[in-house]
């Protein structure tokens, strides 16, 4: 689906995995495109000529409000504001706060203020915000349950949540995804595929884990849908509508690599454990933090299923991907990636 109406969009964090996706599905629908970045971000996926830049800094919301006055009053402003960029991997947790939460809320002030043609800030939130739903009687995540996240990043970016919904007239959408996979990924994905390939495969949640996903694709096709709609000041969880345990997940990879493994099962608890002496290791080091015992409890929770009604019924929302053709597509990628043309000119893998 394309709109030809030139409405100009501001994407921030851009340069990742999640933010160039947005960034292709803005183009394809001929909006004029600002990928906002830090000066220093890498430009790998924004070749695009179309493309403009933004650049934007966490750490300083005051110069973010000058530069979004003044393109308002030189370019009109923005129609549509996609607020991606955040804190994932903090040096210390407050960090998250400051990142996720407090700069949001300055973004959603400063953009209400400066931005006449407003029509949607959409805040990119995550399904950490609302937390699993294993103590939960519905056992089902969705709009209306009672927030209990478990980690300082969910709690961050449901503040976040709470501090849009304080700034009165803003048009915002949050958007909280369940666990966001596809070409590009050269965290999640990319590492359980390259274990795979090993023939390791790694067990760390329940057997009875129900988890949730997302192709990116699909997710950056539905903030351009929810950006559009007219419902504003709400919020959706999404995930291609169904539930998959672990095993399954890695049993589809290993079959698009023709791969056999051993597998490797690590008790909740000494994952925890790990994770509590990485967390405090890097904290004392004064280093970005990937590992931690709160990662960790995420991670191993019991259940994260997701109720997408919601969406499919405001939004229209049909996704295009479930897990195992997400799965195909993700691994051709990751191919592509390895793919090195021999002497005679053909292609090996």
């Amino acid at each position: 689906m394309t709109d030809d109406r030139a409405y100009k969009v501001l994407i921030t964090g851009a340069s990742g995995f999640i933010g160039s996706h947005l960034v292709d599905e803005a183009l394809r629908r001929n909006w004029t495109v600002y990928a906002g970045i830090r000066k220093t971000s890498s430009q790998r996926h924004l070749r695009d000529p179309r493309i403009r830049f933004f650049y934007v800094d966490l750490n300083k919301p005051d110069q973010l409000h000058r530069d979004l006055h003044d393109f308002a009053r030189t370019e009109g402003g923005f129609d549509y504001i996609i607020h991606n960029a955040g804190v994932t991997k903090p040096r210390d947790p407050r960090e998250f706060i400051t990142g996720n939460a407090e700069f949001t809320r300055a973004f959603g002030l400063a953009a209400r203020d400066t931005q006449p043609l407003l029509r949607k800030f959409l805040f990119m939130g995550s399904i950490a915000a609302l937390g699993p739903a294993d103590v939960r009687r519905e056992e089902i995540i969705h709009e209306d349950v009672d927030p209990a996240p478990i980690t300082p990043y969910g709690r961050s970016k449901l503040m976040a949540e709470a501090y849009l919904e304080q700034i009165a007239d803003l048009p915002y959408v949050t958007i909280r995804p369940a666990a966001v996979y596809g070409p590009r990924d050269e965290k999640f994905v990319l590492r359980m595929i390259r274990l795979l390939e090993r023939g390791i495969e790694v067990r760390l949640g329940p057997p009875d884990q129900a988890l949730s996903f997302i192709h990116v694709q699909d997710l950056s096709r539905l903030v351009a849908q929810a950006c559009s709609a007219s419902h504003a000041r709400t919020s959706y969880v999404i995930s291609d509508g169904q539930a998959y345990g672990q095993a399954r997940f890695n049993g589809l990879i290993k079959e698009q690599l023709g791969v056999k493994t051993v597998t490797v099962r690590i008790p909740s608890q000494v994952l925890i454990g790990v994770g509590f002496v990485a967390f405090h290791t890097m904290k004392l080091l004064g280093r970005p933090v990937h590992l931690s015992h709160f990662k960790m409890r995420e991670v191993t929770a019991r259940n994260w299923r997701v109720d997408i009604s919601k969406a499919r019924k405001e939004l229209g929302f049909n996704p295009d991907y479930d897990l195992p053709s997400g799965l195909e597509h993700t691994v051709a990628w990751y191919r592509t990636l390895h793919q090195q043309p021999t002497k005679k000119g053909h292609t090996v893998v």
